[in-house]
């Protein structure tokens, strides 16, 4: 006799990765949990924020009442929003994300500056996304030169300074200083 195993095709490493067939489906259907029950009715899960009315982004849906915005696997924002720990669970992984961004592309930063000074490049890459970090060569070149005060000076002659003041103004005196502020 063939165990029922023998009958299931899968696609992955185990069966929960995909099932075809029949008799696979069935097996699948008595096997089911809620995660997955949940799930699948839910239509996967998605990385960006989405209206559970469509499926689409806010700026993308047409549906004249618009429903909840929700992530993930049906995860609703707009009611339930997220725990202080899943707050603080992003933040600590987007400012890992910012760190390796900053290694990735500015490799002579870590090793040679002060953790005050590397914390500036990390805490404005975080605050703008590496690609617009990356437009402030004139403060990297006073920074590998340690002018301090020049790279001071040039963080503040921005837009992003002119946009983001208070912030601008303590990183900049961090900067200068070496001391964090």
């Amino acid at each position: 006799m063939l165990k029922a195993p023998a009958l299931v095709l899968t696609i992955g490493t185990k069966p929960s990765c995909g099932i075809v067939g029949t008799i696979g489906a069935a097996l699948k259907a008595q096997s089911m949990d809620v995660y997955e029950q949940i799930q699948r009715d839910e239509g996967g899960s998605r990385l960006k924020p989405y209206l559970d009315c469509c499926g689409r982004s806010w700026s993308e849906c047409e549906c004249p009442v618009k429903g909840k915005l929700s992530i993930g696997v049906g995860r609703n924002l707009d009611d339930c929003g997220i725990t202080a720990t899943e707050g603080h669970l992003l933040f600590r992984h987007d400012v890992a994300a910012a760190k390796a961004d900053v290694n990735a592309r500015l490799p002579w930063a870590a090793p040679a500056l002060d953790d005050a000074r590397y914390g500036v490049l990390v805490n404005m890459c975080f605050n703008m996304g590496i690609g617009r970090l990356m437009s402030f060569q004139r403060m990297f070149e006073a920074m590998r030169r340690q002018e301090w005060q020049q790279a001071a000076d040039e963080l503040m002659d921005s837009n992003y300074a002119r946009q983001v003041e208070d912030r601008a103004r303590r990183l900049s005196e961090q900067m200068r200083s070496g001391r964090w502020h």
